[in-house]
């Protein structure tokens, strides 16, 4: 996603024939920027830089009208898209920690004899980073339902049932369907 900077006379940053930043009258003449990059001019580049807001590229605000509902719309909606990819960044990399945190519990109980009560402490450690992990999952999925679903599909519902969808989930065992075939949960 491309930014341009606009200050508070509704001029923009761009660049001059000796590649120095100024302020140009036009959105075409502003030069769109990554938003690092922006932050950064921001910062380092232009005089009062608390009078300067990032406006993304993707649209025209001389288009659709300074200050119009439909631009504060685009902006909402470009923001939440954001937050949510980088949501989805940050969850994935909390999944990847969770499945490392399982399996070195998994080898601990591999290569370790336990008694009873040493026998439950190591099995709740694992379910407790189990049901973490699961929590973890459901908000991947969560994020990226809302990410993908388009703003009708949500309006009608589509995010509610997939939720719904995840409270009533049932588990089908791939090797070992008899494990969940007992009403008492126990293993013979």
């Amino acid at each position: 996603m491309r930014y341009v900077l606009q200050n508070t006379e509704g001029k923009y940053a761009g660049l001059n024939k000796k590649r120095a930043w100024c302020v140009v009258d036009s959105f075409e003449a502003a030069e769109k920027l990554t938003m690092t990059k922006a932050n950064n001019v921001k910062r380092n580049c232009l005089k009062s830089p608390g009078s300067w807001t990032l406006v993304n590229a993707a649209y025209d605000p001389d288009v659709l009208g300074k200050g119009s509902k439909v631009s504060d719309y685009v902006e909402q909606l470009e923001s939440i898209a954001e937050s949510l990819k980088n949501m989805v960044v940050s969850l994935t990399a909390e999944l990847s920690a969770m499945d490392r945190q399982a399996q070195d519990v998994m080898h601990y109980i591999e290569f370790n004899q336990f008694g009873a009560a040493d026998g439950y402490k190591a099995y709740k450690l694992l379910h407790d980073c189990l049901k973490e992990r699961r929590q973890v999952k459901d908000d991947i999925f969560i994020v990226h339902a809302m990410y993908d679903g388009r703003i009708r599909e949500i309006s009608q519902g589509t995010l509610q049932q997939a939720l719904l969808r995840l409270e009533n989930r049932k588990y089908i065992p791939r090797q070992l369907p008899e494990l969940f075939a007992k009403k008492d949960n126990k293993i013979v």
